[in-house]
C-alpha cells in the first residue's frame, strides 16, 4: 500500500510521510515467523513437551527434542547443505532470529523454561555454529552469505561463550 495522509496535530496540519512508501515483505514475513517461534517456543510449551516422555512411549508423541532437532532442519538444513547461498533475506533474517531466541533460552531463560530445553538450546546453538563454520568455508559463497554464516556462527559463539551466576534452582512448592 502506499500512504502519505497526515492527520491533525496540535490543531495543525502538516506533510510527514513515513520513510518507506511500501510494504516490507519481509517485515510482514518476520511478524508471522515471530508469531509462530513464540508459540512454538513459549516455556508451557515446552514444559509440556518435557512431560510427554513421562506420559507416554517414547515415539508414541512429539517430544521436546523433535521439536529443536525439525526447527534446526527446517531453518538451517540449507545451511548445513551448503545450498544457503540462494536463500533470501527473509529466510536469513528467520535464521539470525531464531539463534538469537536460542542464545537467550541458553543464556537467560524466560521464566519455566524447562532445563532440558535449556540444554537443548545450547545444544542447538553448538550446531548452528558448526553449520556455519563449515559454511564459511564453501568455494562458491558470496560476501552475503560469508558475512550471514560469520553472523550466525558468532551469534552462536557468543551465546556459548557467555559468562553468568548461575541462580540455585527455587525451592519447589509443597502442594
Amino acid at each position: 500500500t502506499y500512504r502519505e495522509i497526515s492527520s491533525f496535530t496540535d490543531g495543525s496540519w502538516f506533510y510527514n510521510p513515513t520513510p518507506r512508501h511500501d510494504v516490507s515483505i519481509a517485515e510482514v514475513a518476520a511478524i508471522a515467523q515471530d508469531k509462530t517461534l513464540s508459540e512454538l517456543f513459549a516455556p508451557l510449551r515446552l514444559q509440556r513437551l518435557d512431560e510427554f516422555g513421562i506420559k507416554y512411549r517414547k515415539g508414541a508423541t512429539m517430544s521436546l527434542s523433535d521439536l529443536f532437532d525439525w526447527s534446526l532442519s527446517g531453518i538451517y538444513g540449507d545451511v548445513a547443505n551448503g545450498t544457503f547461498v540462494h536463500d533470501g533475506p527473509v529466510r536469513r533474517n528467520l535464521q539470525m532470529r531464531f539463534a538469537k531466541r536460542l542464545a537467550l533460552m541458553w543464556t537467560a531463560p524466560p521464566r519455566g523454561t524447562p532445563t532440558d530445553a535449556q540444554a537443548l538450546a545450547r545444544l542447538t546453538l553448538q550446531r548452528i555454529a558448526s553449520y556455519s563454520s563449515a559454511a564459511q568455508r564453501a568455494a562458491k559463497l558470496d560476501d552475503v552469505a560469508r558475512a550471514h554464516a560469520g553472523a550466525l556462527q558468532a551469534i552462536a559463539q557468543q551465546a556459548l561463550d557467555a559468562r553468568a551466576t548461575i541462580a540455585p534452582p527455587p525451592a519447589a512448592a509443597m502442594p
